[in-house]
């Protein structure tokens, strides 16, 4: 069941991109992305951060994510990649690197920017051919936020929790923002992107 309180968001939201190593492939068969699933929210758990929103594509995922502290997110991050990447090489007899080197976090500030970087994630398979529709694809969180499927992996956002005063309310809300033009072209209006997109650096591991 998606926890519908606000842990986890004391903390700035991130919309983080994890990619594979020169953009090959990290998702081969769909018992790949219940594992990601699966290693990213028992780090989120571990690392207490709130994971509000995702779009696993074949050869990255893109997650919105508010850690409690800064130096939680690229700790969960490292988390899920090293556990994500001993699976693939015992499975598939695979060696060497498998992530780029530090996932990309951008800064989301303000709720209507939170809600756009939600409908960008959401619609990302769509824009990439993946699936005609948001609906159709199978690996995001669009069926939790509008149609009301339970996700485990998910802690709704208060921007998300105040599209209406119920589950229905939310989930009608949140389909209708959906229709053109509200569908983004690009993951964040650049005129709305806060910080570098540098990778995500564990500067205190420790600390965690």
């Amino acid at each position: 069941m998606c926890n519908s309180d606000t842990y986890g968001t004391t903390g700035t939201a991130r919309h983080v991109v994890h990619r594979r190593n020169d953009g090959a492939t990290c998702f081969f068969s769909d018992e790949d992305y219940l594992v990601y699933l699966d290693c990213l929210q028992e780090a989120a758990a571990r690392h207490h951060c709130a994971i509000h929103c995702y779009a696993l594509m074949p050869d990255h995922a893109q997650l919105l994510v508010s850690p409690t502290a800064e130096h939680r997110l690229p700790v969960m991050m490292r988390c899920v990649a090293g556990r994500y990447a001993e699976y693939v090489h015992y499975i598939y007899q695979r060696h060497g690197a498998f992530w780029e080197h530090g996932p990309k976090s951008t800064r989301i500030d303000g709720e209507r920017d939170l809600l756009e970087c939600h409908r960008a994630i959401e619609s990302a398979p769509a824009r990439a051919s993946l699936a005609a529709e948001p609906a159709d694809y199978r690996w995001s969180s669009y069926h939790h936020h509008a149609l009301g499927r339970e996700d485990a992996v998910l802690h709704d956002h208060p921007s998300y929790l105040r599209l209406g005063a119920s589950p229905n309310e939310r989930q009608a809300a949140y389909r209708k923002s959906f229709q053109p033009p509200a569908v983004l072209n690009g993951v964040v209006p650049r005129e709305r992107r806060k910080g570098t997109g540098y990778p995500l650096m564990a500067r205190d591991a420790a600390a965690a």
